[in-house]
């Protein structure tokens, strides 16, 4: 994997993002903590395989982001260019009924984003967080896609990120104690951010050295 940067709020802590070529050994690691998390923790119903959380979605092209402290994984997301199939638009085109899902290679979405549970799971949200912005900032990223709860859509306003909504909340399902999971879909434009909130998030990672930022754009260009 590619060294992504490192906290500037705990030096135990390093940011990692590849492909499948790159290091399959720690992706399996982060399949196995999104399933951990997703499915155990919070009762998602995904699919499970030898304890991996997977889809067809983790191609041998998506990224894959790891947020380790001291060796342990904290915080993950994954990445996919919008250019080709990803989640969002292929399994919930339903919410976008006001804006469409982008196509175009400016575009990202990003999908499976997860933060261990425990007392310090605030801290490392942020630095996840702040670790997407920098991988979006290498990739010259116009915006970033998603789909949230309503809870979590708060929580990135409450931290400073401005988000765009492509259609009204959805009920999508329930979660494992029957209550109604409602969602919207959206993207976080890179250009609207700005202010002291959002710059505090972002001093939580390093930037990319050059040659780092250089290797992970010229690796996203080639097609899968």
């Amino acid at each position: 994997m590619l060294l992504l940067g490192k906290s500037n709020s705990d030096s135990d802590i390093d940011i990692f993002i590849g492909d499948a070529q790159d290091a399959s050994n720690h992706i399996q690691d982060v399949l196995a903590f999104r399933k951990r998390i997703l499915v155990d923790s919070l009762g998602w119903d995904l699919k499970v395989n030898q304890g991996l959380e997977r889809d067809e979605f983790d191609r041998p092209d998506t990224l894959h982001c790891a947020v380790k402290y001291r060796d342990k994984i904290v915080g993950s997301f994954r990445a996919i260019r919008a250019d080709r199939p990803y989640l969002a638009a292929e399994k919930f085109s339903h919410l976008a009924t006001n804006k469409p899902y982008p196509t175009d290679e400016k575009s990202w979405e990003i999908s499976r984003f997860v933060v261990t549970t425990g007392e310090r799971r605030f801290q490392y949200a942020l630095t996840t967080y702040a670790a997407m912005f920098r991988f979006s900032y290498a990739m010259q990223a116009a915006r970033l896609v998603a789909f949230s709860d309503l809870s979590h859509e708060r929580l990135l306003s409450r931290i400073g990120i401005v988000t765009e909504r492509y259609g009204p909340p959805l009920k999508i399902g329930t979660d494992a104690a029957g209550r109604p999971v409602n969602v919207v879909s959206g993207e976080i434009p890179i250009d609207a951010q700005s202010g002291p909130r959002f710059r505090q998030l972002l001093s939580h990672v390093n930037p990319l050295e050059k040659s780092d930022a250089f290797s992970l754009s010229r690796r996203s260009s080639i097609s899968a």
